[in-house]
């Protein structure tokens, strides 16, 4: 059953690159909430698949990887990176890793906003010999591991409660 809540068609009219970029990375980060949203703290943790990937997983996943590429790599504000661990541990609550996740984007977005040149690389060399990202293909790349994710979450969310939807 498609949920009209949920099922929200993607953002469109943009014409400058970084608004456009920002809408589309905000778009699926609401997507991903609202598939985490709604389950128990039981449903959201039990692994939906052999690998162990969970809901839960997923979205702490995705919280750390935001903050690995934005805060560590890009400004270099973080000495150290922060462990993406698929797995939830029994203190994470679907609010507490919803809340954990905006904390991350809200802290994220502040770096997009204060970044007056896309292409201008980051602090942090990611890969041996090669200059660090720039903001733009940070966008770009989590932008396309955000919809992958929101993707297995689609999938993942359809198994335990038959909900359908962007």
């Amino acid at each position: 059953m498609i949920n009209p809540d949920t099922d929200v068609p993607p953002p469109r009219g943009f014409t400058e690159e970084k608004a456009t970029l920002v809408a589309c990375l905000n778009y699926l980060r609401d997507r991903v909430v609202a598939k985490l949203s709604g389950l128990s703290d039981e449903q959201a943790s039990d692994p939906g698949v052999p690998s162990g990937t969970s809901p839960m997983g997923l979205v702490k996943h995705l919280t750390s990887a935001e903050l690995n590429w934005f805060v560590w790599a890009y400004t270099a504000e973080a000495e150290e990176q922060w462990e993406h661990s698929p797995l939830p541990d029994e203190l994470d609550s679907v609010d507490s890793v919803i809340a954990e996740y905006r904390a991350a984007n809200e802290r994220c977005d502040a770096i997009i906003e204060a970044c007056t040149d896309l292409g201008a690389p980051g602090k942090q060399i990611v890969w041996e010999g090669e200059p660090s990202p720039c903001l733009r293909w940070i966008l770009v790349h989590t932008i396309e591991d955000t919809a992958r994710h929101a993707g297995h979450l689609d999938i993942l969310r359809e198994r335990i409660d038959g909900s359908i939807g962007r």
